[in-house]
């Protein structure tokens, strides 16, 4: 069953506050000038109950504005941000206030995202005092026992402050805290990527522990390819606010499509200190006020025609359980 979908989601951020600061001469003459950051950019992507969707790329390149987008902290310039109706409430999508609770977010510092002044217990027992306002103080104190060793923790925790624990505790306590209304959707932007490595498996091992056990879905943003083969069923690759690339991590791993994929792929480290056969990319990405026409990838893409200049390709199906948005795949000239 499809839980969530966006279609065509675009999000803008005005660079400037107020009409004086619009207004500037250019060649001799006052105009109204407007820039704005173009962080997403006709996003359209499903999301499945209970799967996993990895979304990777560069910094800057849109992740965390579609992971606050998804989760109703901002709201797109266009586009709409639709989630399914729960199977008792019909048919139907659900937008706004009434489904909140069904999408829950865990940041990417524990350190920052926990009150300092809030113990463990009173930041989960205040999620189910908003969401679940019939609960007595016994009821809710049992479930916040309940919540913290589902996650791993011991429940007499509860009288510490977040500085007393250590950085993977006090990611569970997150993750805790986003399962207080019981949702249906986590987004996690970045949650291991503050850990040590040896903490980073344990986190990650839970997550994958409680979508199994309780059927949550997970929009799992991060820029760690070896994260994205543990956890995800399907991998959107996004560069410059669009996805470029939407396919399984198999295929990514073993047969990426898109040029931008193969030069991340190319950029991990290895063992052997062997390089790649591939390019490396040309440049910095360009700046999200002034996006490039055409493709947005040309400007780095080795395998650039005057086509990628001048149209933008769409996301579309190839063989196997993929989707590349390129000239050079859709029309079979791009070598692979």
């Amino acid at each position: 069953m499809t839980l969530l979908r966006l279609e065509a989601v675009t999000k803008e951020f005005p660079l400037t506050g107020s009409l004086l600061e619009e207004l500037q001469i250019i060649d001799g003459r006052l105009r109204r000038v407007r820039p704005r950051v173009h962080a997403v950019n006709g996003v359209s992507l499903t999301l499945e109950a209970g799967e996993t969707l990895g979304v990777v790329g560069e910094s800057g390149c849109g992740k965390s504005t579609l992971a606050r987008l998804v989760a109703g902290l901002i709201e797109p310039t266009q586009g709409t941000v639709a989630l399914a109706a729960p199977t008792a409430a019909g048919s139907g999508p659900a937008t706004g206030r009434d489904s909140r609770h069904r999408v829950q977010m865990v940041f990417q510092n524990p350190q920052a995202s926990l009150s300092p002044r809030m113990r463990i217990g009173a930041a989960l027992d205040e999620p189910l005092r908003v969401h679940y306002p019939g609960l007595s103080a016994p009821e809710r104190a049992e479930k916040v026992q309940e919540l913290m060793a589902a996650v791993g923790l011991n429940p007499s925790w509860a009288r510490r402050f977040p500085h007393e624990l250590s950085g993977g505790q006090r990611q569970r306590v997150s993750i805790a805290r986003a399962l207080t209304p019981d949702p249906d959707l986590i987004v996690a932007d970045e949650p291991v990527s503050a850990l040590d490595v040896s903490v980073q498996a344990q986190v990650l091992n839970l997550m994958v522990a409680l979508r199994e056990s309780r059927g949550i879905a997970y929009l799992f943003i991060t820029h760690d390819l070896a994260v994205v083969r543990h956890i995800a069923q399907r991998v959107a690759v996004m560069y410059l606010g669009v996805v470029c690339e939407l396919t399984t991590p198999e295929q990514l791993f073993t047969r990426p499509r898109h040029p931008y994929s193969q030069a991340l792929l190319e950029s991990v480290p290895r063992l052997d200190g062997k390089r790649g056969s591939r390019q490396p990319l040309a440049g910095p990405m360009p700046a999200a006020t002034e996006l490039p026409s055409g493709c947005l990838f040309h400007t780095r893409c080795p395998h650039r025609r005057p086509q990628c200049t001048a149209q933008r390709p769409k996301l579309l199906a190839t063989s196997g359980d993929g989707h590349v948005a390129c000239h050079g795949v859709a029309e079979g000239w791009l070598p692979h």
